[in-house]
């Protein structure tokens, strides 16, 4: 074996040590809830925003069916918005923090994730937040990252179920569909009410919004209730 085939196995192991592997274990290897699955209970979580144009009718809606959800924020957007942070933090919301901006963290540095996340703190923590969670962009984990939220005591919660609600081909019937399809008790959703801009097509929440007016009150009336990691 020559040097340079050497040289790109080591790097290849390298990458799968960092990040690749544990990307894949807390992805895929592990139970991403803390329910314990055997109560029709669900968590239902929204990534990507506060959004001006989309999170006030959200807002209404978890309201009317007196639902309470998580909210994974971006914090340049919770920095932008106070207001719309105000009012997830006065309806009795979770607020948990998903990075400073959507960049991905699959090879990020230790560096670079220590300034982000503080960074990010420090904005949530302005706002009137003091997380306990963090969901990375994408899900993606990297060995410095779990290092750094063990150290800022900061839990990693990923989810169970998406519904692939941020692709422009993707229907709210669909949406609705996808939900009810793969909810099982102790599901933990991730929804999105904002994204554009970051893999997110345009108006995507929208639909989103329209699936979960029929989501809910379906799930209510099948005795499932929704309810929050603890805070």
């Amino acid at each position: 074996m020559n040097t340079l085939a050497v040289f790109i196995l080591a790097v290849l192991g390298a990458a799968a040590v960092y990040a690749v592997g544990p990307t894949l274990w807390y992805k895929y290897g592990r139970r991403n809830t803390p329910l314990s699955g055997k109560q029709k209970q669900i968590i239902l979580s929204f990534d990507d925003g506060p959004d001006p144009r989309y999170t006030p009718e959200l807002l209404k809606i978890l309201q009317t069916y007196q639902v309470k959800a998580a909210f994974f924020v971006l914090a340049e957007k919770a920095e932008k918005y106070p207001q719309l942070m105000q009012d997830i933090v006065a309806q009795g919301h979770l607020v948990g923090l998903h990075g400073w901006d959507h960049r991905q963290t699959l090879f990020a540095s230790c560096r670079r994730l220590s300034r982000d996340l503080q960074r990010g703190l420090a904005a949530l923590q302005k706002a009137g937040c003091h997380p306990r969670y963090y969901r990375p962009p994408h899900g993606y984990i990297n060995l410095s990252l779990l290092l750094l939220l063990k150290k800022n005591r900061l839990h990693l919660l990923l989810w169970t179920v998406m519904a692939q609600d941020w692709q422009a081909a993707t229907t709210d019937a669909q949406i609705l569909d996808k939900l009810c399809r793969r909810c099982r008790p102790g599901s933990l959703i991730c929804l999105h009410d904002s994204g554009e801009g970051s893999g997110g097509a345009p108006g995507a929440p929208q639909r989103t919004l329209a699936a979960l007016r029929r989501f809910i009150p379906q799930m209510q009336e099948a005795g499932y209730r929704f309810v929050l990691p603890l805070p």
